[in-house]
């Protein structure tokens, strides 16, 4: 294959010496050929490679040129500590009359794997990692090519001696499946800048699961991002809630569980002033306009703090294996140690966290399924002795929950 107009015959020239290089270590005894001797071999052998990569092939003129950077040691393992040998090389490579191949003399051989020996090792931890996410098409993609570009394919690898924490498995597999497909669907949504309409689930009951009376809302969205939480998938998105009912609703930025978007519901919008095409929107400009980016610096997982959320602060004594693990973690942005009592086993946290209006009245019907429990006595207040914190401050329940006894809020 000859050289495309414009291309350098050293591009690729990285791979191609990690090829060369392997070959001339490890195939010492390689037949040669009689006709074009060890370049033709060497040309041929590496041709192959870069043809199953689907990259162009090579001529000798390009094998001379490699076989000259490994001399120089223009490659980025190589020790430029040693001192330079005759005709000022660093390494010495070069054609054997005895042997009738390429070969290293001397004990100064260069180090030039495809993968280090610590990357060797963690391929196993790799593996396990990209396991959880198996669906994504561009996991599958790496997983199936990992041998063409690392010379070693990653499903060989043997994970007996790294295991990594197991995700939760969906209890419906085809749940998890169409999650991913439909954030799939909304990347391409979001690539192109386009406003979509879809139909919403609501997710504060089980109706949905059922399949019965699920209340459903319509929502015009711009989406900006998708992001992933504890193995679910949300969209955060700028957007409208039941347009068609009233059409002075606000633009808000919201985040919306994706797998609640119903099937098949998303839709592409006609622009009024053109029928032909559809309705798109500058990304640019409602990351800015409604300041996505400080949102994120003080959302919590996936809560976003609205404007008029009070920042208050809380103090809360960890004791056990929490205290040593909020001495190891920050679990909050906020999150400063103020006391740490080693006799007693525990640390004092101090905590920003927001409230908003409507948490901020005792009455107010988040606490109504617990206080009608309490008075039918089928709970006490000791069955929930952070249900006023938790209702203040909803995103604490979040990241506080599994450490509920092994805390005490201190004020």
């Amino acid at each position: 294959m000859s050289k495309e107009k414009n291309t350098s015959t050293l591009a690729g020239q990285k791979l191609r010496i990690r090829i060369l290089h392997q070959i001339i270590l490890h195939e010492p005894n390689r037949i040669i050929p009689t006709k074009g001797g060890d370049r033709a071999y060497l040309v041929n052998e590496i041709n192959k490679k870069l043809v199953s990569r689907g990259l162009n092939t090579i001529g000798v003129k390009t094998l001379e040129l490699d076989i000259k950077a490994i001399k120089n040691g223009d490659f980025e393992e190589a020790d430029h500590s040693l001192p330079l040998l005759e005709k000022g090389h660093l390494y010495d490579l070069r054609f054997d009359h005895e042997s009738k191949r390429y070969k290293y003399h001397g004990h100064r051989i260069p180090y030039i794997p495809f993968l280090t020996e610590e990357e060797d090792h963690t391929i196993a931890f790799l593996m396990q990692i990209l396991e959880e996410h198996k669906d994504l098409p561009v996991i599958k993609k790496l997983i199936s090519e990992s041998s063409t570009l690392f010379n070693k394919s990653f499903s060989d690898a043997k994970s007996r001696k790294s295991f990594v924490f197991k995700k939760p498995v969906y209890s419906n597999e085809k749940r998890g499946k169409k999650m991913i497909e439909r954030a799939v669907e909304l990347l391409g949504y979001i690539e192109k800048q386009q406003a979509i309409r879809f139909d919403y689930v609501e997710c504060k009951n089980l109706k949905q699961f059922e399949g019965i009376g699920a209340k459903r809302m319509t929502f015009k969205a711009y989406p900006l991002c998708v992001r992933m939480h504890e193995n679910l998938y949300y969209l955060t998105t700028i957007c409208q809630k039941n347009p068609d009912k009233n059409p002075r609703n606000k633009f808000i930025i919201r985040n919306l569980r994706i797998d609640h978007i119903v099937d098949k519901s998303i839709k592409l919008i006609p622009n009024p002033k053109a029928p032909h095409l559809y309705e798109t929107f500058v990304a640019t400009d409602e990351w800015a306009k409604h300041e996505i980016k400080k949102q994120f610096d003080k959302a919590i997982g996936i809560w976003n703090m609205p404007k008029n959320a009070e920042e208050e602060i809380v103090h809360i004594r960890f004791y056990g294996w929490a205290a040593n693990q909020l001495k190891v973690f920050d679990i909050h942005p906020s999150q400063v140690i103020i006391e740490t009592n080693t006799d007693m086993d525990y640390v004092d946290v101090q905590f920003k966290f927001y409230t908003y209006s409507g948490h901020q009245i005792q009455g107010n019907p988040h606490r109504s399924f617990y206080k009608e429990g309490v008075a039918k006595g089928t709970w006490s207040p000791q069955d929930f002795p952070f249900s006023d914190l938790f209702h203040r401050y909803p995103e604490a329940a979040h990241i506080l929950g599994k450490y509920i006894n092994f805390m005490h809020v201190l004020k």
